[in-house]
């Protein structure tokens, strides 16, 4: 890591992009959405919806940009065996992809 001036990083920034979470409230919560270019740590309870959300992104991150997406792809790092494909299915119809 390297020194960078306030104008360099502020030229990375514009490269940034919110990733819907899928829900208008929740990304409006999140000022935009998750971002992208950074970590993004979710926690909470046992069964509040973390894997769901996770999952969300995973299809949410292949939208057009126009769409709350990013034109990109998904890396799904799974700590605690939770990972359901099958589900991916059904949220990338909601969002009318072809899954």
């Amino acid at each position: 890591m390297e020194f960078q001036t306030a104008a360099e990083y502020f030229e990375k920034r514009k490269n940034i992009i919110n990733l819907t979470t899928g829900s208008t409230e929740f990304d409006k919560l999140l000022g935009g959405g998750i971002e992208t270019n950074s970590i993004t740590e979710i926690f909470g309870e046992f069964r509040t919806g973390k894997t769901q959300i996770c999952h969300t992104l995973c299809v949410t991150c292949q939208l057009p940009r126009e769409k709350g997406g990013g034109e990109g792809k998904a890396m799904y790092i799974d700590t605690e065996g939770t990972f359901r494909p099958e589900r991916l299915t059904t949220i990338a119809e909601r969002f009318g992809l072809d899954p």
